[in-house]
């Protein structure tokens, strides 16, 4: 502000004006914030004032109290403990106690009502009882609600004076006075009673005095309201810091470890520098000979003490005992006092506490060796300070770019600060000036100018316009009212009165006559009967079955988690360990990735962005469209208040040729029509309602006669004769076709279990071997017969294959690919004879493998007899011979045994190999030692050759060796192939 009034100064005109204003608009705002200031300040005090403060740490130590206030309760209450949280968090507020208040308190005052009373209700209900009385006392002696409580519990306690504030007497003059000093007393006097009994009386008491005095209600006043404010404020505290709490819970243990390992390494660090830097003090003696002058001067102290107490009288408004021996020490000169200069070191539980920190073997011997490195390094390098010196004397100068570069760098300050004076001095200053001096100055001036005459008018209108409304309204109002609603409301009145004892009476014949009958029917000879008939029939079906279920579900639930734990332990977990290890792999790569994204594309596209992308285009962008947002503004405002006249206009008119002559017409056309509908009920309204009337006594008359005269004795002998064909005939076939389907239900049940199982059974045990040897062999012979036709097929499929190629390759004067076709036909021919061959073998085989099944399952067992020798008795032998093997896809051979061989379909092209393991590689030339031979014997050749050696090959040795590649090609693959 300070910089546009110097501005505007220096112009050289005539602002006097503008800025009183400005200066008053700048006072107005300052008192503004001043006073919103002054609130905000208020508001706070008001919350100090009532004692809420709302900050986290105190909202969480208020959760953490009631947390510990509430197991505490726990702990005194037990079952009773969730009975009396529902009363602090439902009814206390009731009472203006918050629910941290009564959990804090209800465990202050069930400790000290818990020792003399053991049931848990009982203690429940008093600790509420004594909650409620504090709250009576709060609210209608205008104290703070915990002040109130600590004096209660003061008076519990015994003490007479905090407790007279509050009007309560706690003393025992006045309990014995008291109805529950009677109660509890039975005639016994105050010292005679017990601790327990006591405690009891003054709880009683006080509750006795605060009714009497004070009521059993909380007054309502400004203290209890503000009391009951207080209340929820503070429950809101407590939600928040309940909300912090488990974050808390969540940080300590953290936090916990972390102090544990910090003091472990301080103690540590504390240890080591005592041992390297510290001195042991060693005045045991004279702190000895300290300590005993201090005892004996404790000792005389002691002695006056003890007889100014045993002279003087407790400040309890009661009569306390001070036993002998409790005084002693003031009346006897016991050694303990005088004679404690003679007490030894040893006699005191160990000497003095050493000041310094206790160092351990490890860290006294770490630092020795420190020490003895250091005093070593200290007298063999005592010149090495300076020779240092001398070394480093020369990284001054090397240090002098550093310095030279602070001139340029000031330079370039002072440059940015130039700038920042220039953007100053050319754009805010100016701009500011000419927003707050002219432009916005003008846009309100011209507004009000415009707008308040038009304001001001339509208001003064508007109050015109209500005040004729409201009268026209009310002397409408009063008109209709003598005229129309009066007399109509008197008849209403009238009808009312003479038909409602006749409805009354109908109301009560039905009830009487039909509905209280139909109830008593329904439940009694209806309901009941039949809820108990389904009961005696339902309960026993969904007992046995729910025991069934309960039984079927136990066994699911034991599988599906055994299920379950075999899931996790083969699959989950291996699977959930693989994932792990995957992330832990990925996690690094990708960070690396993500690293690597960041310092090469976003970091570079950002600054690019920034200061090479959206600086030069917003600068573009302004200086393009501003001045054609100005103009188009400019345009716009001219336009838009021409056409709003022109619209302004255009409405009028409406008004007054479309809209007034219109709402006169449909008033006019209401007005009438109202008029000719009241004439004509003027006329023929009473001969409505009486023709209505007969209308009615007529249909009453029919229906009453249609009821009487023919519904009735139709509807009630019907009911008799279904009533009678249910007794004498459709209950007892009910009861036979029940009897029937049970009958029934039973006989196939029984027929079931006593003669289909047991034969099924029989045919199964007796026919079932039979069967399964009868189908191995039948599906045997099946895979058999199937193999053969297969493999003729597909050596039939092959030589028509070598006969397309035949006539394909004559027809292309290809001779090859005709030869070729020649020697698949002859090979799938081949094939054919093998398969068929094969096949027969197979089912022999199959035939064999049967029988031999058969003796295998002969079995003898010889029984104990003791005329046999020892190693025979209840022996078993039977025959087991092996099965002969189809070993078409290869298999191992560890003894002498029957086997089926080449038959291998491609056994052709891939013949089968039988020898040992040890001999295969050979047989299968994987060793290559030929082929090796010949390469040595080539190099050895090659290298012996000089310049003018040549190697001549004649073409029928290449001719041979193309032809064997060619057929081993053959060979391998199984069918001809083609030479590129």
């Amino acid at each position: 502000m300070a910089v546009v009034r110097n501005l505007l100064i220096r112009a050289g005109a005539d602002f006097s004006s503008m800025r009183r204003e400005m200066t008053r608009a700048q006072a107005d705002l300052n008192k503004f914030k001043a006073g919103i200031n002054n609130t905000l300040r208020g508001i706070g005090a008001a919350l100090a004032a009532v004692g809420v403060g709302m900050g986290l740490g105190s909202a969480i130590k208020d959760a953490m109290t009631y947390e510990a206030s509430l197991q505490q309760i726990n702990r005194m209450m037990q079952t009773s403990a969730g009975e009396f949280k529902r009363w602090s968090e439902e009814s206390a507020i009731a009472f203006g106690i918050a629910r941290s208040e009564a959990v804090k308190y209800g465990a202050v005052f069930s400790n000290l009502i818990g020792t003399f009373e053991s049931d848990s209700a009982q203690l429940a209900n008093h600790t509420k009882d004594i909650l409620k009385t504090s709250a009576v006392i709060s609210g209608a002696t205008g104290r703070d609600m915990e002040d109130v409580m600590w004096r209660i519990r003061s008076g519990l306690l015994g003490n007479t004076e905090a407790i007279e504030d509050l009007g309560v007497n706690v003393n025992v003059a006045m309990l014995e006075s008291t109805e529950a000093f009677k109660k509890f007393a039975n005639g016994k006097s105050w010292l005679q009673l017990s601790f327990q009994t006591q405690q009891q009386i003054r709880l009683f008491g006080i509750m006795e005095q605060s009714a009497k005095k004070y009521g059993t209600e909380v007054a309502v006043n400004t203290a209890s309201k503000l009391g009951t404010l207080v209340a929820i404020l503070r429950n809101v505290k407590l939600s928040l810091g309940q909300a912090f709490l488990p974050i808390v819970n969540l940080v300590l243990p953290i936090l916990t470890t972390l102090a544990t390992a910090l003091a472990r390494v301080m103690s540590l660090v504390a240890q080591f520098s005592q041992a390297l830097f510290g001195k042991k003090t060693e005045q045991q003696t004279s702190n000895v000979n300290n300590l005993a002058t201090a005892y004996t001067n404790a000792g005389d102290a002691a002695k006056k003490a003890g007889k100014k107490a045993a002279q003087s009288v407790a400040g309890f408004d009661q009569l306390n005992v001070i036993n002998k021996s409790s005084a002693s020490g003031a009346d006897d000169e016991t050694p303990a006092a005088s004679g404690a200069a003679d007490i030894g070191l040893g006699e005191i539980g160990g000497g003095f506490a050493d000041t310094a920190v206790e160092v351990s073997a490890e860290v006294q011997a770490m630092a020795d060796k420190i020490k003895a490195t250091l005093n070593g390094l200290r007298s063999s390098f005592g010149g090495f300070g300076q020779s240092l010196a001398q070394t480093f004397a020369g990284i001054g100068p090397a240090l002098q770019p550093f310095v030279d570069m602070l001139t340029p760098i000031g330079k370039s300050v002072r440059s940015i600060g130039n700038t920042f004076i220039q953007l100053k001095d050319n754009f805010l200053v100016p701009f500011a000036t000419y927003v707050l001096g002219d432009f916005i100055p003008s846009i309100v001036t011209g507004f009000v100018k415009s707008f308040a005459p038009v304001i001001a008018h339509q208001i003064t209108w508007a109050f015109a316009m209500v005040d004729k409304t409201f009268k026209n309204a009310t002397n409408t109002i009063s008109s209709l009212w003598t005229s129309t609603w009066l007399p109509a409301l008197e008849l209403i009145k009238q009808a009312f009165i003479t038909n409602m004892p006749l409805i009354a009476g109908s109301l009560d014949s039905l009830l009487t006559n039909t509905l209280n009958p139909f109830v008593d029917f329904f439940i009694n000879q209806f309901v009941l009967p039949i809820a108990s008939s389904a009961h005696e029939t339902l309960v026993p079906i969904f007992t046995k079955t729910l025991v069934w279920a309960v039984g079927q579900f136990a066994d699911t639930f034991e599988n599906a988690v055994k299920t379950i734990n075999g899931l996790w332990e083969s699959t989950l977990l291996p699977a959930l360990s693989q994932l792990r290890d995957a992330f832990l792999d990925a996690f690094p790569k990708i960070a690396g990735a993500l690293d690597n994204l960041l310092d090469n594309t976003i970091k570079p596209l950002v600054e690019y962005i920034l200061n090479d992308f959206v600086i030069p285009v917003a600068d573009a962008i302004v200086r393009t469209l501003v001045p054609i947002l100005s103009q188009t503004l400019v345009v716009a405002f001219r336009e838009m208040a021409t056409n709003f006249k022109w619209a302004v206009g255009i409405i009028n008119d409406t008004y007054k040729t479309v809209l007034k002559p219109v709402f006169d017409l449909i008033k006019k056309i209401v007005l009438d029509t109202l008029q000719i509908v009241k004439n004509l009920w003027d006329e023929y309204g009473a001969d409505i309602l009486n023709g209505l009337t007969e209308t009615m006594t007529s249909i009453r008359s029919l229906f009453q006669s249609l009821w009487d005269d023919i519904l009735k004795p139709i509807i009630i002998p019907f009911l008799e004769m279904l009533t009678w064909l249910w007794d004498k005939h459709l209950k007892g076939l009910v009861t036979e076709i029940g009897n029937f389907v049970a009958k029934l239900i039973t006989a196939a049940m029984d027929i079931n279990n006593k003669f289909i199982a047991p034969i099924v059974g029989f045919l199964i045990k007796t026919f079932g071997p039979t069967f399964t040897n009868i189908f191995n062999l039948v599906s045997d012979v099946v895979g058999t017969a199937v193999g053969i036709i297969s493999d003729v097929i597909k050596g039939l499929l092959r030589a028509l294959g070598g006969v397309i190629d035949f006539i394909a390759g004559v027809f292309t004067l290809d001779w090859k690919r005709a030869w070729g076709g020649i020697q698949t036909w002859f090979e799938g021919f081949k094939d054919v004879l093998v398969g068929i061959f094969k096949g027969a073998v197979n089912l022999i085989i199959d035939a064999v493998n049967f029988m031999v099944r058969q003796l295998n399952k002969i079995d003898i067992k010889i029984p104990d007899w003791d005329w046999l020798p020892d190693g025979m008795q209840g022996k078993s032998f039977g025959i087991n011979i092996p099965e002969i093997p189809k070993l078409a896809k290869g298999g191992l051979a560890y003894g002498p045994t029957l086997a089926m061989v080449g038959d291998n379909r491609g056994a052709a092209a891939d013949p089968e190999v039988i020898a040992p393991l040890s001999k295969l590689s050979g047989i299968m030339g994987n060793d290559n030692s030929e082929v090796v031979s010949v390469l040595r014997a080539i190099l050895s050749a090659v290298k012996q050759s000089g310049p003018g050696d040549q190697a001549v090959i004649s073409k029928s040795d290449l001719a041979r060796a193309a032809i064997s590649g060619q057929n081993d090609l053959t060979r391998r693959a199984g069918h001809t192939l083609a030479i590129t």
